[in-house]
Order: structure tokens, then sequence, then C-alpha cells
């Protein structure tokens, strides 16, 4: 059952996230300055920046030691808020090892 709620908040933290890009993306449509396919061009240049830049982050977490990066990048802690039966418990991390 907690599947669910999890699934929900993500869907509703996608869909807060995705409503700001629309605002953004309305409002360049509705600017006479740029034409369409510059927004549409930008809005994927800037999409493949950001996933270029994610692979790029996961691919470095894998090789450099936490150590040298001071944040763990390796192991991501709990949200306790997400857990309430855990609240106020050391809830430790999570292991995505690479």
């Amino acid at each position: 059952m907690e599947h669910f709620r999890l699934v929900g908040i993500a869907v509703a933290l996608f869909a807060s996230t995705d409503i700001d890009d629309l605002f953004v993306l309305l409002s360049l449509f509705a600017d006479r300055k740029f034409q369409v396919y510059e927004v549409v061009v930008g809005q994927y240049l800037g999409l493949a920046g950001l996933y270029g830049a994610s692979v790029l982050a996961a691919l470095i977490s894998c090789v450099v030691s936490t150590a040298y990066i001071g944040v763990p990048l390796i192991s991501v802690p709990k949200v306790p808020l997400l857990y309430p039966r855990n609240m106020g418990k050391n809830v430790g991390y999570i292991d995505i090892t690479c």
C-alpha cells in the first residue's frame, strides 16, 4: 500500500515541475521576438543538456570515491517524511552502488 503512496508523491512532484515548464514555454511562444523553431530547438537542447549532465554525474559517482567529492553520491539518505513509522529513528541509507 505504501508503494501507491510513493507513486502518488512522485506523480505530484512531476506534475508540479511540468506545470512550471509549461508556463515558461507559453511565455516564450507568446513573445514575438522568438520564432517557433527557436523555442522548440531550445527546449530540446536544454533537455539534452540536463540528461547529459545527469549521465555524466552518474558515471563520475561510480568512478570517484565519495571521500574525494565530499558528498554522499553513492548512498542516498531515506527521507523520514515519506516513512512516518520511522520518525525519530536512525533510518540509515538506501544503497544504490554502481
